[in-house]
């Protein structure tokens, strides 16, 4: 007998098994299609993404996993979408490539100046190599 579940939307991570990072993402729609559509992007070379891209392209397809963190309501998934966010760190470029707020990308909200000062995200490839060699 099939497992039904409630809900197709929620709240997705795709995990670096080389150093660890990780990038949470959601989808109102279908948690399976909105981090399908992430690796596509990857392996286009087209992601949204640069510290994350540039970890794919490093590293490979075989050095990353995906899943489904949590199935939820399509209203509570930037909730919840933030609530992994926390948890896991991933807004700190050492443990993740996240770089918005879960609420940043919906609400068309701007990054404080506070935050982008406190979190010193790479602006371009020299950047990021300097970061990674410093680690």
């Amino acid at each position: 007998m099939p497992v039904i579940r409630k809900y197709r939307s929620g709240v997705w991570c795709i995990a670096n098994a080389s150093n660890s990072k990780k990038y949470v993402g959601a989808s109102t729609v279908s948690a399976i299609n909105g981090y399908k559509y992430c690796l596509w992007c990857l392996k286009a070379g087209i992601c949204h993404n640069f510290s994350l891209q540039m970890d794919w392209d490093e590293y490979g397809e075989s050095s990353f996993r995906t899943f489904i963190l949590e199935r939820c309501k399509p209203n509570e998934c930037v909730l919840r979408k933030q609530f992994w966010m926390n948890k896991l760190k991933v807004r700190n470029y050492l443990y993740g490539y996240n770089i918005k707020l879960a609420t940043d990308g919906i609400l068309g909200k701007k990054y404080l100046p506070r935050a982008e000062k406190e979190h010193k995200y790479p602006r371009n490839a020299a950047e990021y190599r300097t970061i990674r060699r410093t680690k």
